[in-house]
C-alpha cells in the first residue's frame, strides 16, 4: 500500500494499523486517522490446482 504520505513525507493521510485476513482472503486493515477500514482484495484468476 503506498499513498498515505505526503510528497515531502512530512505529513501523512491515514495512520494504518491492525491487519486480518478475511474469509475470502482479502487483506483487512484499519485506519487510526480518519476511522475506517480497508479491504484489499485480489481479482485476477485463480490458479489452477496442481
Amino acid at each position: 500500500m503506498t499513498g498515505f504520505l505526503t510528497k515531502d513525507a512530512k505529513a501523512q493521510f491515514g495512520r494504518l494499523v491492525g491487519l486480518a485476513i478475511a474469509p475470502d482472503g482479502s487483506l483487512l486493515f484499519a485506519d487510526d486517522t480518519n476511522g475506517v477500514i480497508y479491504r484489499v482484495s485480489y481479482t485476477g484468476t485463480k490458479p489452477s490446482p496442481r
